[in-house]
């Protein structure tokens, strides 16, 4: 993984963490500039990676 150094480091974690229990492979999710991507293309947030796991809220 690449690591950026700007970012909120609780959530970059959480939504790696959630990627990780989603299936993808930890070498497949990188932080650039505090933005997580998986795939080397897809910007993936906080919401995104929650629904992956079908938890948090859904409004």
């Amino acid at each position: 993984m690449t690591f950026g150094c700007s970012g909120q480091p609780d959530e970059t974690q959480e939504i790696v963490g959630n990627l990780v229990k989603a299936g993808f492979p930890a070498n497949d999710i990188m932080i650039v500039d505090g933005k997580v991507y998986v795939g080397r293309d897809a910007e993936v947030s906080l919401a995104a990676s929650r629904e992956m796991l079908g938890t948090g809220d859904t409004t």
